[in-house]
């Protein structure tokens, strides 16, 4: 079983210093003999580029140490707007809570578990007010 402490701390702190995550969760995929994929979607990550995975590991290691990802196999980072996963947050909604889940399919996976952290929408920008013209 894979501790949550840790992590939820990583993801508390990460989100303070970069934005809120959409999505933050540990899965444990049916053919993973046993590891852990820590799977996450924010708007600050851009994509699963090596420069961007790379970036995403260096906070984690400073926010919890590097024990914090024993038992980890890969990182996944999703895109917001990535329909499995709005299907995901849509129907496991949580913020800074824990959702628990056995046996189950996402992702286009096969879960055997899964701890979900955080699966929320993403915040909308505010709209902004466009300037007028006005003739003289």
């Amino acid at each position: 079983m894979i501790s949550t402490r840790g992590l939820r701390k990583v993801m508390r702190e990460i989100s303070a210093a970069k934005g809120d995550f959409v999505f933050f969760a540990m899965l444990q995929r049916a053919n993973a003999l046993g590891n852990w994929d820590l799977v996450v979607a924010a708007p600050w990550l851009k994509d699963d580029r090596l420069r961007t995975l790379n970036a995403f590991h260096k906070l984690i290691v400073a926010s919890g140490g590097a024990g914090v990802l024993r038992g980890f196999c890969s990182i996944v980072i999703l895109q917001p707007s990535d329909p499995r996963l709005r299907a995901v947050v849509r129907t496991f909604g949580v913020d800074d809570g824990e959702v628990r889940l056995v046996r189950t399919y996402m992702f286009d996976q096969e879960i055997d578990e899964a701890i979900i952290l955080r699966a929320r929408e993403a915040a909308k920008a505010p709209k902004r007010e466009r300037a007028v013209r006005r003739r003289a």
